[in-house]
């Protein structure tokens, strides 16, 4: 059995209530204030205050400031108290949604610290489709749910650092959203892509990760990792390729895939 998780402060928390109320994509207007409100059950685990700079101004503004630092920090301290409450192999999994991907250096920071792997990260519709905060923008209406576990095996294919990996992932993400009747956007691609890099750098990290070293430094070292992974300028580029060459695929789409499917190799490993 794991660890009772009510003994290191979790009581009430609802940790996608903190996410969403913590992370906006876009700066908030008068006339586009987008917010959710916190479930009255679950505060959020910070000061009103803190609450109100984090929800009340764009996140590229914040991601190098303290108050993402604190997120960060805090989004930690969450995941290594579910960890503790996990049987070993058994999945930790959530969804997050940002446009921008500095937004998911605090979600490997927290990984890392919980010394989890991202075993899979999964596209998902969301609820933001029918947003009109969003309608008309390259917004993404699609959440990525992130498989993590302390132990287990993965596939090695699928956890190369290289392009070819990160477009075979998100052209078969693609074309599940596809196949399931919905028509992904580029930003959708770009947010999946934002998954599939958050999913490979806790990878490389995993091993010689420091839980302990200051938080400004982990994230540096995730964006730095990230860097290495694919050149983040580019990363725009790959998710516009990947998106425009699922407009051309046909109708033999579903034909491919059991292709696919039936020439699994097996090339797990264990970890």
């Amino acid at each position: 059995m794991g660890k009772d998780p009510s003994d290191a402060r979790l009581a009430g928390l609802n940790l996608r209530t903190w996410v969403e109320a913590g992370l906006p994509d876009t700066p908030a207007t008068d006339e586009t204030q987008h917010q959710r409100e916190p479930d009255a059950k679950s505060p959020l685990p910070c000061e009103p205050a803190a609450a109100d700079v984090l929800t009340g101004t764009g996140l590229h503004k914040l991601i190098k400031g303290e108050p993402v630092l604190d997120f960060a920090d805090g989004l930690a301290d969450v995941f290594r108290t579910f960890a503790l409450a996990l049987k070993p192999g058994n999945p930790f999994a959530f969804t997050y949604h940002h446009n921008e991907l500095d937004a998911y250096l605090p979600v490997a920071v927290a990984l890392l610290d919980a010394r989890l792997v991202c075993t899979a990260s999964l596209p998902c519709p969301a609820e933001m489709g029918a947003s009109i905060h969003i309608s008309g923008t390259k917004s993404s209406v699609v959440d990525t749910i992130f498989v993590c576990r302390s132990t287990g095996t993965v596939r090695k294919s699928q956890f190369l650092p290289n392009e070819d990996t990160l477009k075979k992932v998100l052209l078969w993400d693609l074309e599940q959203l596809q196949d399931a009747g919905l028509s992904p956007s580029i930003g959708d691609a770009r947010c999946l892509l934002f998954g599939h890099l958050t999913r490979l750098v806790v990878w490389q990290l995993r091993l010689n990760w420091h839980r302990d070293a200051p938080i400004h430094s982990k994230l540096e070292s995730v964006e730095r990792h990230l860097q290495q992974i694919y050149p983040l300028d580019l990363v725009d580029q790959l998710a516009n390729r990947v998106a425009s060459f699922l407009s051309n695929v046909d109708l033999l789409a579903n034909m491919r895939t059991k292709e696919r499917e039936n020439a699994y190799v097996a090339d797990t490993i264990s970890f």
